[in-house]
């Protein structure tokens, strides 16, 4: 018996969890879907006005103490863009295409062949294992980042009993209060914990969002390679088409599937160009800021892990976008690899014309800068090490 593994089951346990999800609760009663609506304005309130909260904070540290300036800036540059990400998740566009997409693996799953079962599966398989790499990662760094605040904190206790000093506690993130955080060291220090988990579970649902969405076209760009290959060895009753040929029919029907893979693939890009474009034009200033805090030795071990996981988000992106682009081109070569030089006169016709559309390649785009590519995402690493050799004290 086949296997079968939803690509979208992660996808949705993350949203709920991070309280983004925006569809149907599984098995949910009227009054969990209330609490749950109450559990997910109330930690998007707390986590949207920690960006102030970074604001007030560089500026308080803006031509003070320049290595903690840089700091705080690229931190509160993460939690913007993440904030905007999770915000664009939970639009109508993004539900509608959702809904789309989930209706289209129930009918993967209601298919009879066991090949195109498995190369969901497969795809499915994939996802799961570059979400749980991705999330592993993020809450390894936010286990981290929250022991440095706790240790920190701890050797501030033994040498500041009284909180009245002039010298302030050492926190994991440097958010400013309009209190004196000294005096109210354990608030501060629980704030700051539950910012850091909701950073970890925004992160790893919004990358799930995103990467779901696109291996899933990848995934029907796959099955419908194996459709348009195998489409004249397909054995079905002839009466079912009223004595229409069963490979022209077949046909048809998967040039359908292209068409609305078509469609998909321009609402996909209108809703997802804003996000993949903030993704693409903000990464180079991040990851420079990074690389500057790591070359200035402050918290090395925190920074260049935290370096690696957002080039590999950065990464996984754009290989799944590029991914698109070329199992779309390979549409063409399965179509040719098919028997389509036994079938009749209209069906040639018609596998000429398909080919013909299977010449323009769907693609993600990143708006004006063109379409999200491997090349694309290498230039951001370019341009991140153009900017470090401006921040740098040498290159003054």
């Amino acid at each position: 018996m086949t296997e079968t593994k939803e690509l979208f089951e992660v996808t949705r346990w993350a949203m709920i969890a991070s309280g983004i999800w925006r569809l149907e609760i599984p098995k949910a009663n009227s009054m969990i879907k209330k609490l749950y609506f109450l559990y997910s304005i109330v930690t998007q309130i707390i986590f949207d006005t920690s960006i102030i909260m970074f604001n007030m904070e560089f500026i308080k540290l803006y031509g003070v103490h320049t290595d903690q300036a840089i700091e705080n800036l690229s931190r509160m540059i993460f939690v913007l863009l993440l904030i905007v990400k999770f915000s664009i998740c939970q639009t109508t566009e993004m539900k509608t295409l959702l809904r789309k997409a989930l209706e289209g693996e129930r009918k993967i799953f209601t298919s009879n062949s066991k090949t195109i079962i498995n190369i969901y599966s497969t795809h499915a398989w994939y996802f799961k294992m570059l979400i749980l790499a991705m999330a592993v990662a993020t809450f390894m760094l936010a286990v981290y980042l929250s022991e440095i605040g706790i240790s920190e904190a701890y050797e501030f206790h033994k040498t500041h009993q009284d909180f009245n000093g002039s010298v302030e506690a050492a926190f994991p993130v440097a958010l400013w209060y309009p209190f004196d955080r000294n005096q109210h060291f354990i608030f501060v220090l629980c704030h700051q914990t539950l910012e850091i988990c909701l950073t970890g579970l925004y992160t790893v649902s919004v990358n799930a969002f995103t990467n779901s969405m696109m291996i899933y076209l990848r995934a029907e760009l796959k099955i419908l390679q194996y459709c348009f290959k195998h489409f004249g060895n397909y054995r079905i009753k002839p009466d079912i088409f009223d004595g229409e040929n069963v490979s022209l029919y077949l046909l048809k029907m998967f040039g359908r599937q292209h068409q609305r893979l078509i469609i998909w693939t321009e609402d996909l890009n209108s809703t997802f160009q804003k996000l993949i474009f903030l993704e693409y034009g903000v990464a180079s200033l991040l990851l420079a800021a990074v690389i500057f805090q790591i070359f200035a030795g402050i918290r090395v071990i925190f920074n260049s892990i935290y370096f690696v996981l957002v080039s590999c988000q950065l990464m996984a992106l754009a290989w799944n976008a590029n991914e698109i682009l070329i199992q779309s081109e390979n549409l063409a070569s399965a179509l040719y690899n098919s028997n389509w030089y036994d079938q009749n006169q209209r069906t040639k016709v018609l596998v000429r014309i398909i080919m013909l559309r299977c010449q323009k390649p769907l693609t993600i785009s990143i708006g004006p800068f063109g379409a999200m590519t491997t090349n694309a995402v290498l230039s951001r690493f370019k341009l991140a090490y153009s900017y470090l050799s401006v921040m740098s004290p040498g290159s003054k």
